[in-house]
């Protein structure tokens, strides 16, 4: 009988979960490289699921019982991973431990060079890039760049972030807007007057000339685009 056949039928007798095998990780297990150390191997299996370097991720063990094998066979992370917390399941293909494991990064983030005021047009020189430790995967945030507007006043060390900062306002509430209305094939265009002000990507209100207040979106141009779901 075969070493796998072996296994299945171990497990159908005793209802147990045997020890993990060289070769035989279970298919939503990870089969550690040899010569690499557990947490090594973890991290790096870790940064892969995040797409992160593995230099810059890190983790802490819970409490539990047993000890952690110096070097894996089989990897398997059990659970969400919310907050960057799973249970680790560690086999060195003789025996079997699972513990609660953190997994952070450090991450990238900019922040004010200096004060800044309000209403102010970020330039490089305003910007200060730094890295600092957060549990957990990485937040998909839009980074600020040169052009974007504080909407408040930012000390110096504060990080650049929405809301405090956004990109440069593309529409002003009172402005002649060009209003683009899609029709099944037909476009047609319009001069409308913008009742909000708004940035790239974000949804205003206009006025059209039949006197009728409709949402559009912002593109660039300036053109508010407005949508048949956004008309009615």
């Amino acid at each position: 009988m075969s070493a796998l056949l072996l296994l299945l039928a171990g497990t159908a007798l005793t209802g147990e979960l045997p020890p993990a095998t060289p070769g035989l990780c279970p298919t939503d297990a990870v089969a550690a490289a040899p010569g690499v150390d557990t947490e090594t191997a973890l991290t790096t299996h870790v940064a892969e699921l995040w797409g992160l370097a593995p230099r810059v991720v890190f983790m802490e063990w819970g409490p539990g019982q047993g000890e952690i094998p110096g070097e894996a066979v089989c990897l398997r992370l059990l659970g969400s991973g919310a907050g960057g917390t799973w249970v680790v399941e560690v086999s060195d293909g003789e025996g079997l431990v699972r513990r609660r494991a953190r997994f952070g990064h450090m991450e990238h983030r900019w922040v004010a060079a200096h004060d800044l005021p309000r209403d102010h047009v970020l330039a490089a020189a305003d910007m200060a890039s730094e890295r600092e430790p957060r549990w957990g995967e990485p937040r998909s945030t839009p980074e600020p760049e040169p052009g974007w507007t504080t909407r408040r006043v930012i000390r110096a060390g504060q990080p650049l972030t929405s809301p405090g900062v956004a990109p440069a306002l593309l529409v002003e509430s009172g402005w002649a807007v060009e209003v683009e209305l899609r029709r099944g094939a037909v476009l047609l265009r319009v001069t409308g007057e913008s009742r909000t002000a708004g940035s790239l990507g974000d949804d205003v209100q206009v006025r059209l000339p039949t006197g009728k207040l409709v949402w559009g979106t912002v593109r660039p141009g300036p053109v508010v685009e407005i949508l048949p779901q956004q008309e009615r």
